[in-house]
């Protein structure tokens, strides 16, 4: 996804726009309207990253609706992704959840990126990691169009659109007084950043500690907060819960905790807590990194996230977009 793409060039410029815009109204004690402009920049550049549809500028398209009707609803539809209609929701909103998907899986199904989708003949050589079984032990097959877009569409939803938002939303938040996480947290939470400080001296410029930035903050208010593997042999604690040591089968469902790791003073020091993009660079990034927040993990250990490289595109360019010294688009 380069800066140089007209998609991309015109989502940075409305950004540049809407986001000087709400700044100003901000510093002046006005109704700044929040955030909506980045959720907007988050969708074009989802929609166009993953399958090459350009949302457009006509808010009455049925691209244009159905994109922000799935940014701006997605949890809902999320659970109705994983629920059957009418235990969680009621089903007349299920119904009309399931009219927008069925728009999302023609925009998808139309879009040059599936244009020429094949299923693979066979399984490539040096891709080992799809010859794994599933979560559920199922061996690997071919699928067709119809069946990768059924999947695709609460990838999107779920994924594609939530993760990016809610990081794009933790770092913008550092321009307009920071995060409030709210009266019931402890104070230690409330005196961790949520965010980079009000006041961060961002180093637009150099996409590469802008990059640690972005992870910095993930790695303090992290989108997703655990997974779940199969373990994939017995395995065993010497301490489970103050109650002695236990003793997990091979295949016993384990919920791993991103946030557990991240502040974890064994990892991070005793500025686990303290927002520390450059101190905490080796560890958030490069050859030696131990940040997992872009992690998935599957039956048999650990996966790369597949819009890592995707949403950490979309952040350079929205910080690129915004900065004051006028270079607005990523490298």
């Amino acid at each position: 996804m380069q800066a140089s793409n007209p998609v991309v060039q015109r989502a940075a410029a409305e950004m540049k726009h809407n986001f000087a815009h709400a700044k100003r109204a901000f510093e002046a004690g006005e109704d700044w309207g929040g955030l909506w402009f980045v959720d907007l920049f988050c969708t074009r550049l989802v929609f166009w990253g993953m399958v090459g549809v350009d949302m457009g500028d006509d808010p009455s398209s049925e691209v244009y609706r159905t994109a922000m009707w799935a940014q701006n609803n997605n949890p809902a539809t999320s659970r109705h992704m994983v629920v059957p209609p009418g235990e969680v929701i009621g089903k007349v909103y299920a119904a009309q959840i399931e009219e927008k998907v069925a728009s999302l899986r023609k925009i998808f199904a139309a879009s040059p990126a599936l244009a020429d989708y094949e299923p693979l003949e066979a399984i490539p050589e040096d891709a080992s990691e799809l010859r794994r079984a599933d979560y559920h032990g199922h061996p690997p097959r071919r699928v067709s169009k119809a069946e990768f877009i059924d999947q695709l569409v609460p990838a999107t939803i779920i994924a594609g659109l939530l993760g990016p938002k809610t990081l794009a939303n933790a770092l913008m938040m550092s321009f307009f007084g920071g995060l409030d996480i709210g009266p019931l947290s402890t104070a230690e939470e409330r005196a961790t950043p949520q965010c980079p400080p009000p006041g961060f001296d961002f180093p637009f410029g150099d996409d590469d500690k802008l990059r640690l930035v972005i992870l910095e903050s993930l790695r303090l208010a992290p989108a997703v907060y655990e997974t779940v593997f199969l373990l994939p042999e017995e395995s065993s604690v010497a301490d489970y819960a103050g109650l002695g040591p236990k003793r997990f089968p091979a295949g016993c469902p384990v919920m791993l905790s991103y946030v557990n790791t991240a502040f974890d003073p064994a990892i991070w020091g005793n500025t686990a807590r303290d927002f520390d993009p450059f101190g905490h660079a080796a560890e958030l990034d490069g050859p030696q990194a131990r940040f997992n927040g872009f992690n998935g993990v599957g039956p048999r250990g650990q996966r790369a996230c597949p819009g890592r490289g995707l949403a950490m595109a979309i952040m350079l360019h929205m910080l690129n977009a915004i900065d004051p010294h006028e270079r607005v688009f990523a490298s």
